[in-house]
């Protein structure tokens, strides 16, 4: 696999808190494409109680280990990729650069948060913590970001489509059950998920990573890294019952009038339009499953002066763990 950066070889040590989480493991790969040596990376779990494990970085078996508060906050870059209940500890008396995956931060803590295709001159404006933004921000901020910038968006409506990954493997897992069991006419298990996601949608409101929260913080951190002043994006979330992949349905509304082929030139411009067709375009959550690219696979005027945009985005936890080393790259000797 391609490195993200090819560069002379720097110095930093590096934690890695909530090494086994799903975010964390996104993470690890990510170091590892951009050239960062395991020998100057530690692997820690978020929580004490948590036994250690073992798991690899860059195809190297390597350990997970629980964490040493004092050990963790003399490196000087701590990345935070789970929530857990050493964060505040390791905060409070680390003088190291923390860079936030997770919103693992402690409570009354409010990082900038960074988009380096976005706002990188941001990433200077820090004290000792940054924050990248959640994945489905990521997501929205890349689409509406171009248009926002050529064509000037007044008002946003969007709807995003969530997989059973956005819950962990074991909610891709529980989906899976879901859909054996339901076959066999079993009940179904829903300890993750809350209730059955398979050959169903699930609505914002029980959603079991917080819908309405999550959603607000969405809203929140697009209009940041945009710049707007006020609130020009509307969120909505559902569970969809597919395993990997996000659909994103968007109403965008301009500041001045423009035609449905101006859109899709300034997309095109950004490389989110889709190119191919016919059986190679990428119009499904599957067609986008194993890649980290967002792609609009559909523009259409809404007939009130709005457009419609459908798009599909594939490992939104591999865009996120990239824009953070990016990130750390910007900030730190890596």
């Amino acid at each position: 696999m391609n490195r993200l950066s090819v560069r002379p070889p720097g110095t930093a040590r590096v934690a890695v808190l909530g090494s086994s989480s799903d975010c964390g493991a996104s993470l690890r790969k990510a170091l590892a494409e951009f050239g960062m040596p395991g020998s100057r990376v530690d692997l820690f779990n978020s929580m004490e109680e948590d036994e250690p494990v073992i798991s690899e970085y860059d195809g190297e078996a390597r350990l997970i280990q629980q964490p040493d508060i004092a050990q963790i906050a003399s490196r000087d870059l701590i990345f935070l990729c789970e929530r857990g209940k050493i964060v505040e500890q390791v905060v409070g008396m680390t003088s190291a650069t923390v860079i936030d995956l997770a919103d693992a931060r402690p409570r009354g803590e409010r990082p900038t948060v960074v988009h380096m295709d976005i706002n990188p001159e941001a990433a200077h404006e820090h004290h000792g913590m940054l924050a990248v933004p959640h994945d489905l921000s990521t997501l929205l901020s890349d689409l509406l970001h171009p248009l926002e910038q050529t064509l000037g968006c007044v008002e946003v409506v969007a709807i995003i489509l969530r997989p059973a990954a956005d819950f962990g493997e074991p909610g891709v897992e529980e989906l899976r059950q879901q859909t054996v069991r339901l076959l066999n006419f079993a009940s179904p298990p829903s300890e993750v998920l809350g209730r059955q996601l398979a050959f169903n949608l699930l609505p914002q409101a029980v959603l079991p990573d917080g819908g309405e929260s999550l959603a607000q913080r969405v809203a929140a951190e697009v209009g940041e890294l945009l710049g707007w002043g006020e609130n020009r994006l509307a969120v909505r979330l559902v569970g969809a019952p597919v395993f990997y992949g996000h659909t994103a349905e968007l109403r965008v509304r301009f500041a001045h009038e423009v035609t449905t082929d101006r859109v899709r030139e300034v997309l095109d411009e950004a490389d989110l339009a889709a190119s191919a067709t016919g059986e190679d375009a990428r119009m499904t959550p599957m067609d986008v499953s194993q890649v980290r690219d967002t792609c609009v696979a559909e523009v259409v005027a809404d007939g009130t002066g709005g457009f419609w945009l459908s798009a599909v985005s594939g490992e939104a936890h591999a865009r996120g763990a990239e824009l953070a080393v990016r990130l750390a790259g910007a900030v730190c000797d890596l």
